[in-house]
């Protein structure tokens, strides 16, 4: 259903995430908004720690699959996407630069030092971050991942675990 193949799903899978990704009922939750059922679906269990993990495994498949394997993967971000696409890149052997503008580097905090991953701290917004990610994404040998589409399809990943584990 996300579009990507075996061999680079199981490069790319979370050990022992699916267990951590089943919805929690909120029955609490739904009766204050007034609707018959509410699920939760915690989405910090993976390896980076944030909800952005199953879109980083998407997109850095995606990546593998329709273009090969780049020297390096640059994208911008406010925190949380550099955390987890940078811990994609390294699962896929890839090195990554993450352009984040200042205000961003408190969620990036505890990151150990890794020699193929760049953090290049921007000046401004996220919108800057962007420029400067567009500008390396250029080089020779680096890819800028960014498309929408790619990034939609790893949160239909979300979608797909409340569906399987939810009843009707």
């Amino acid at each position: 259903l996300l579009g990507i193949g075996d061999e680079t799903a199981e490069l790319l899978a979370d050990p022992g995430g699916a267990e951590l990704r089943r919805p929690i009922d909120a029955p609490d939750l739904a009766r204050r908004l007034g609707v018959a059922s509410m699920h939760l679906l915690p989405c910090d269990g993976g390896p980076s720690g944030t909800f952005k993990d199953a879109e980083a495994a998407v997109v850095i498949a995606r990546q593998l699959e329709r273009h090969g394997r780049a020297e390096r993967v640059v994208f911008a971000s406010s925190g949380n996407t550099a955390r987890a696409y940078r811990g994609y890149a390294l699962r896929a052997g890839i090195a990554s630069s993450a352009c984040v503008p200042a205000t961003g580097l408190e969620k990036l905090r505890g990151l150990g030092p890794d020699k193929r991953s760049e953090l290049v701290v921007v000046d401004g917004d996220v919108l800057d971050a962007a420029a400067v990610a567009a500008r390396r994404g250029a080089a020779a040998g680096s890819r800028l991942i960014a498309p929408t589409d790619w990034r939609l399809a790893g949160k239909a990943a979300i979608a797909y675990a409340i569906a399987e584990h939810v009843p009707e």
